[in-house]
C-alpha cells in the first residue's frame, strides 16, 4: 500500500512539473463553482475539494464566498503552489490519500476532478464512490468528474494542449484486452527534451459508475453529460448522498 500511494505522489509530483498551472485551469474552476452554488449555499457549506491540485477549485470556492474550504492531495509540489496562492490564507490544505482519510466532520459537498486513485487500469469506481460516501453529510452534494469509457471514444488519437510554459503533445489509446478498459495516454514536452510520461487510466462506464454511486448510497440528480469546458472526455456526475 505504502508502496502504491508513494507511486501515485510521483506520478502528480510529475504532472504538476509539467503540466498546466492555476491559471490553466481557474476558468474550469469558476465554471465548476458556478454550477455548484445552484445546489448549495456556498457561503454556508462546508465543502472539500478532493485531488485540489494546484488549487483553483479552492481559490474559486473562495471568491464564491466559502469559508476555509478544504483541500486534499498526495502531490507536495502541487500543495506547495496552492500554498503560495492568494487565497491560501482562506483555505485548509491536506497531505495525503483520500482513501486513507476520515474527517470527523462531514463535508456539505465535495468536488471531485479525475478521481486520483485511477491509475494503472483497476476498476476502483466502487472503492471511490464508498470514500467519497463516508465523507460527505446526508443530502450533501458530490460533483465527481472522471474519464469513461464512452466519453473518450471521440478523443482517441494525437492532440496538442497548450500550457504556460510549453506546449504538451498526447497519445492517447483504449485497450481492451482481458475484459479490462483503460485509457492509455502518452505525453511528451517541448520544452522537457527525451521526457515522457506514460499513463493507464481505468475506464468505468457511464452505467457503471451510475451504479457505484446508487450502491455508496448517492441519488443522481441528472444524467451524467460530457462538459467539454474541462477537457475532452471527462464527464460531470452530480449526485446526493441519501
Amino acid at each position: 500500500m505504502i508502496d502504491e500511494v508513494h507511486e501515485v505522489e510521483a506520478l502528480y509530483d510529475w504532472r504538476h512539473q509539467l503540466g498546466g498551472t492555476t491559471k490553466d485551469y481557474q476558468r474550469i474552476a469558476e465554471a465548476d463553482v458556478h454550477l455548484l452554488s445552484e445546489h448549495i449555499e456556498i457561503k454556508k457549506s462546508k465543502i472539500c475539494d478532493v485531488g485540489c491540485g494546484d488549487g483553483a477549485h479552492l481559490n474559486a470556492l473562495v471568491y464564491a464566498g466559502a469559508i476555509f474550504p478544504l483541500g486534499i492531495d498526495l502531490s507536495g509540489r502541487a500543495l506547495l503552489s496552492a500554498l503560495a496562492s492568494e487565497s491560501a490564507s482562506r483555505v485548509l490544505i491536506l497531505k495525503g490519500d483520500i482513501t486513507l482519510w476520515r474527517p470527523i466532520n462531514r463535508f456539505d459537498a465535495v468536488i471531485c476532478s479525475l478521481p486520483p486513485i485511477a491509475h494503472d487500469g483497476r476498476m476502483c469506481v466502487r472503492s471511490l464512490t464508498s470514500t467519497l460516501s463516508a465523507i460527505i453529510r446526508p443530502k450533501g452534494f458530490l460533483m465527481l468528474k472522471l474519464f469513461t469509457l464512452e466519453s473518450v471514444q471521440s478523443i482517441i488519437g494525437t492532440y496538442a494542449v497548450q500550457y504556460d510554459l510549453a506546449e504538451a503533445t498526447l497519445h492517447s489509446s483504449i485497450s481492451l484486452a482481458d475484459q479490462g478498459r483503460s485509457l492509455r495516454i502518452e505525453q511528451n514536452y517541448g520544452h522537457v527534451p527525451n521526457e515522457k510520461r506514460i499513463e493507464q487510466i481505468a475506464l468505468p462506464t457511464y452505467s457503471e459508475v451510475s451504479a457505484a454511486l446508487i450502491e455508496s448510497g448517492f441519488r443522481l440528480d441528472h444524467s451524467p453529460a460530457q462538459n467539454n469546458n474541462v477537457m475532452p472526455g471527462v464527464v460531470s456526475f452530480h449526485a446526493r448522498l441519501s
